[in-house]
């Protein structure tokens, strides 16, 4: 079992050595005494409560300790949280009541490093775990100046359904929220290019409305992929002058309330885009700068108690 803080070491195998094994050896097994189920387990346990599998999007190594704490930190806890590594950027979470699993299941996306999606499924602790597809997240997404007539859920269901399934949508903004638009909750598919505009076509003519997304992982500006920059995409270097995604399509500052450490970020900072990217490096070396200046007073303050105690002395 997982403990928390602690991860189970995965099999060396992997998933396509596997694969490759079974489809290649020649079984002989199958005259053997077999194990099963429904006749050897006379009290079954129940599905598994409150657990989930994820993983992390990203083609990027990273540590599973890194991980845990800034989920963690994100997710402030009421119980403990069992974490189990199957293989490298596979895992099992436990949760240890309704609340703390509702939070992380109903509340996301949550980025790891604040910028990597962690995607997460319900699992009923039965399933083959290669059998569970990770591919989707479900974001908040803002439709801008939809006109009065087009505010009812047929139609907004109808507009936004090219993003993916409409989980929930509201016309009437929460406290918090301010502007000329509707939130829609939509589970996107990592593996498509993001949605920029919407359309509607009434009397053959066709009406793009834009949308922008309240919390979003990195992104590539070139491909409109999540989970990699721009700089990061193919092998050739890319005109951020001519890229197709950008700040555009992040809300400006979100929820008017602040959000804590791994569940949201500032405007454009760290987010796929240059701007953002050059920001954060702002910010760390002003970090740096002012340790330094703590170091050096910190210095100064001995060396000043060291002069006094040698001239009381003296």
């Amino acid at each position: 079992m997982g403990e928390r803080g602690k991860s189970s070491a995965a099999p060396k195998g992997g998933k396509d050595v596997v694969e490759e094994l079974l489809g290649r050896l020649n079984l002989h097994e199958e005259g053997e005494d077999d194990f099963i189920w429904e006749e050897e387990v006379t009290n079954p346990p129940e599905k598994a409560k409150w657990l989930a599998i994820g993983k992390v999007h990203t083609s990027r190594g990273f540590s599973p300790m890194a991980l845990y704490a800034d989920m963690r930190s994100a997710w402030n806890p009421a119980k403990e949280v069992i974490w189990r590594k199957l293989e490298d950027n596979l895992f099992t979470i436990q949760f240890g009541c309704l609340g703390d699993w509702n939070k992380a299941m109903k509340m996301g996306p949550w980025l790891f490093r604040n910028n990597y999606a962690l995607i997460l499924e319900e699992y009923d602790g039965f399933m083959k775990l290669r059998s569970v597809v990770l591919d989707k997240i479900v974001v908040w997404v803002r439709v801008l100046k939809l006109p009065d007539n087009y505010l009812v859920e047929h139609v907004i269901k109808g507009i936004c359904r090219p993003m993916g399934e409409i989980k929930e949508f509201q016309t009437k903004l929460p406290a918090g929220f301010a502007g000329e638009f509707v939130r829609v909750r939509v589970k996107l598919d990592v593996s498509k290019k993001l949605h920029r505009f919407v359309s509607i076509t009434k009397e053959k003519e066709r009406e793009w409305y834009q949308v922008k997304y309240e919390k979003l992982p990195v992104f590539c500006g070139a491909c409109g992929l999540l989970g990699h920059w721009h700089e990061e995409c193919s092998t050739r270097e890319h005109d951020e002058s001519k890229l197709e995604w950008g700040d555009f399509i992040l809300a400006d500052g979100g929820r008017v309330c602040g959000r804590g450490r791994g569940s949201g970020r500032g405007p454009g900072a760290g987010r796929g885009t240059l701007m953002g990217r050059q920001r954060g490096i702002l910010m760390t070396n002003l970090m740096q700068v002012t340790c330094m200046q703590i170091m050096e007073g910190m210095w100064m303050i001995i060396d000043m108690m060291t002069w006094i105690q040698m001239t009381i002395i003296l």
